[in-house]
């Protein structure tokens, strides 16, 4: 029994960000962003990857 493989179009433009780096502070308030740094660091703990909150993302 094989598998069939169809192709898919999505038509909601917000489903694919800019790859802008630091546009996130034009969508998240800094409450927003403060939250999100502490799921990403909880989520990281233990793992060895380790980031640097409020740092500049564009270099």
């Amino acid at each position: 029994m094989g598998l069939t493989y169809r192709s898919i179009t999505i038509s909601n433009d917000f489903f694919f960000r800019k790859g802008v780096a630091g546009d996130w502070s034009n969508h998240l308030s800094p409450e927003m962003a403060a939250r999100l740094d502490a799921v990403v660091e909880d989520a990281l703990r233990g793992t060895g990857f380790t980031f640097a909150a409020g740092g500049d993302s564009s270099t």
